[in-house]
């Protein structure tokens, strides 16, 4: 057997932000679509704008380097608006699972010790007890005077991306720091092998607990694809997976053992440019 050298050597970009890239991928295709859920389409320029306003409003609240700032919400739009508002401002993405039970979301408040969480009306008081400024997304006064541009950004660039919790089954769950310049090349690689560019779409079903989940969010923003979000009980159904891998033409999608398990026991034929992405 020969084994073959392979050169994968890269420019690294450090200090660049995923959001940076996206910010150029929105000056390229302002209108394209860039996320779609049920019925609703919002074009790369519009998720772009909506994330320069709470970026602003972030950073009018102190929010910059090594400072986290909790998302509390299920995987849908404003998560994705969130987590790449949270990037421009400088500050530190923490995923706060809606569908963890209460005394683990507590310990992670407290462990963190964020100052402020992002959440909906809808779930405002299913969140534990918490010293953190709690600011409610739907409530679009707070925003709507925040300029629409891009945020200059910091220099030095900011050290850390994002900040996700161990599972605790070893004992308590661990806070595992991930730096900008980690997630940058990740991505950027994933964007090189297996592949995604602009005539991709990805279907996004996993909970914003896992590390996968920070792909989905924004590989398909930093290509230029689309990127389709289902909703939390759509993930669990065969046959709505189904409908929406067909209904979007779906060429990209990450899903566990179970999940591809499911979709075989279904009858599901299977679709051939799509890429699968699979771990567990």
């Amino acid at each position: 057997m020969t084994i073959g050298a392979y050169n994968t050597r890269q420019d690294f970009f450090l200090g660049r932000s995923p959001a940076e890239f996206i910010e150029e991928q929105v000056a390229r295709t302002p209108e394209a679509p860039a996320l779609l859920s049920g019925k609703e389409t919002i074009s790369y320029k519009e998720v772009n704008a909506r994330a320069n306003r709470l970026a602003h409003f972030l950073r009018e609240r102190g929010i910059g380097p090594q400072t986290l700032v909790g998302v509390y919400l299920d995987r849908c739009f404003d998560s994705v608006v969130s987590f790449l508002a949270i990037l421009k401002a400088g500050g530190v993405y923490l995923p706060l699972d809606p569908g963890f039970p209460e005394q683990r979301l507590a310990f992670m408040l407290g462990d963190a010790q964020a100052p402020l969480v992002l959440t909906e009306r809808a779930k405002r008081y299913s969140l534990p007890k918490t010293t953190a400024e709690v600011v409610l997304l739907d409530e679009e006064e707070l925003f709507v005077n925040f300029p629409s541009h891009n945020l200059t950004p910091l220099s030095p660039p900011p050290r850390l991306a994002y900040v996700i919790y161990t599972s605790g089954s070893t004992g308590n769950p661990k806070g595992v720091m991930v730096p900008r310049s980690a997630l940058t090349n990740f991505l950027l690689s994933m964007a090189e092998t297996p592949g995604m560019s602009g005539t991709d779409t990805l279907l996004a079903i996993t909970t914003v607990s896992f590390d996968i989940s920070i792909l989905e969010l924004l590989l398909p923003l930093m290509t230029g694809g689309r990127l389709v979000i289902a909703k939390k009980e759509q993930s669990y159904d065969a046959r709505e997976l189904k409908r929406l891998i067909d209904t979007h033409n779906v060429t990209v999608m990450q899903g566990t053992p179970t999940t591809w398990r499911m979709l075989v026991e279904s009858d599901w034929a299977g679709k051939g440019d799509l890429r699968i992405l699979c771990g567990g």
